[in-house]
């Protein structure tokens, strides 16, 4: 039988039939064989002058991260393009952080980071729907209290809103303050009553007894105190307290300079003068939210001009007063000195004489409890 006949396995890998000793006879160095288990099957044939390259010196092989099969075969398919082969140093965190397929390590600390924008964001959505909707009902009131005239505009003051709102601005119970029915507008004021908004306070700066500038005007315009827009009677406050400020006596006449009279939608105001440029504020005051659907009845005698309701569709016509009618001085000091319209304190309004009853009482604290 031939010696290399049968077959020897090394490693678990059957070597092919090798030929006869004769046919190797021309080799120039013999066979070799070797001994590495799992290296290369069996013996090997040096043929045509070539080393056995397990007997050389193995060459250091490069670390390897990962030694999984997909990047074998990521690595042998590299290996047929030249550029592919230039391997990237590693960073110096990746070799820290564990590496899982499909998952991306995230520090604890970023977690807590990303929460925080979500929050926010969730407030900033919460805070704008509440936005949206107040402008929501703001929106509704303004329209109603656009659309509507004095004669559809009902109160919606409460018992305890008017107690403490008479309690703030000292309204005297000589006047006997009254409550209108939910269902009364200020034009159905019940007899020996008449009706005043409560921003005519707040706003525009008259306290009770009623400035007597103001009278003279109600008297020389036929104006029930009623009918009296908030934004009318806060352009009489605002010229009485220039005039007063300047050290002069308001006159109608002076007042007339500046202003006509309007009416809208059933109210009585005042709106600049056409034709001249002159004004005695720096911002116009064209528009007041929230105003007339908050009012109550006093008694008549706490304005002494009582002058019929209004029911026409406008007003006469003021012409421009006469030069004997109003001080030209005053008229210019106006004009080189406007102002702009203000809340102001009840020490001011003292001050000015707009205000006849004032006290220094800081041991109360009054809340409002409609705020």
């Amino acid at each position: 039988m031939d010696v290399y006949s049968s077959k020897r396995s090394v490693g678990g890998i059957a070597a092919p039939k090798k030929k006869p000793v004769a046919a190797l006879k021309d080799t120039a160095e013999p066979t070799q064989v070797c001994t590495r288990v799992g290296c290369c099957g069996g013996r090997l044939n040096n043929i045509k002058g070539t080393k056995n390259k397990c007997i050389e010196k193995p060459k250091p092989l490069k670390p390897v991260s990962c030694s999984s099969s997909s990047k074998e075969v990521s690595a042998a398919s590299s290996s047929k393009s030249p550029a592919s082969n230039v391997k990237k140093p590693l960073v110096e965190s990746d070799k820290k952080l564990p590496i899982q397929i499909g998952t991306v390590p995230v520090p604890t600390e970023s977690k807590t980071i990303s929460n925080e924008p979500e929050i926010s964001e969730r407030k900033s959505v919460r805070s704008q729907t509440q936005l949206k909707l107040k402008s929501r009902s703001s929106i509704t009131d303004c329209w109603y209290n656009l659309c509507y005239s004095i004669t559809d505009i009902k109160s919606a003051l409460t018992q305890r809103a008017l107690q403490f709102f008479c309690e703030t601005y000292h309204i005297p119970d000589e006047v006997h303050p009254q409550l209108p029915n939910p269902n009364q507008t200020i034009h159905e004021m019940p007899t020996g009553k008449i009706g005043v908004y409560t921003r005519f306070f707040e706003y525009a700066n008259f306290r009770l007894p009623l400035s007597t500038f103001l009278v003279n005007v109600l008297r020389y315009y036929h104006i029930h105190i009623s009918q009296l827009s908030v934004i009318g009677a806060a352009k009489v406050s605002h010229f009485e307290v220039l005039c007063r400020v300047h050290g002069f006596e308001p006159t109608v006449g002076l007042f007339r300079c500046f202003y006509v009279n309007s009416k809208n939608k059933g109210w009585m105001s005042f709106s600049k003068r056409p034709g001249n440029d002159a004004v005695c504020y720096t911002k116009p005051l064209d528009s007041l939210k929230n105003w007339n659907d908050r009012f109550f009845w006093v008694d008549s005698f706490a304005c002494p001009a009582s002058f019929p309701w209004s029911t026409s569709k406008g007003v006469p016509k003021d012409p421009f007063p006469k030069s004997s009618e109003f001080n030209a001085e005053h008229y210019a000091i106006l004009v080189a000195h406007p102002a702009p319209f203000h809340k102001y304190p009840e020490p001011f309004l003292c001050l000015v004489g707009i205000n006849r009853y004032y006290t220094l009482d800081v041991s109360k604290k009054k809340i409002d409890p409609e705020k």
